[in-house]
């Protein structure tokens, strides 16, 4: 191959190797900020899970004191579902 072939391939391969370079430096600062926003919310997915644990601690600690106590405990039951078969069809509109 001749020699400006040689040339034109260094110089294409030394303007790719800087462009990556430019570019890496220049999105440094968002690099850095998306690595510190995933932190934060790593941070406050593991607090949500230490609340979540601590509350259901003293949920099952009050539960236990109750039925120590002999009472009944009170617990919140969801609202009872109609049966399809109980529903009389002829009172409705």
């Amino acid at each position: 191959m001749k020699k400006w072939v040689y040339e034109l391939i260094i110089v294409v391969v030394v303007l790719l190797i800087g462009s990556a370079g430019w570019w890496h430096n220049s999105t440094k600062d968002e690099r850095r900020a998306k690595s510190q926003y995933e932190q934060l919310v790593k941070f406050a997915n593991r607090q949500a899970v230490e609340i979540a644990v601590i509350e259901q601690a003293a949920k099952l600690k009050l539960l236990k004191l109750t039925l120590v106590k002999g009472q009944r405990p009170q617990i919140a039951l969801p609202p009872p579902v109609a049966d399809p078969d109980d529903i009389d069809v002829s009172k409705i509109p």
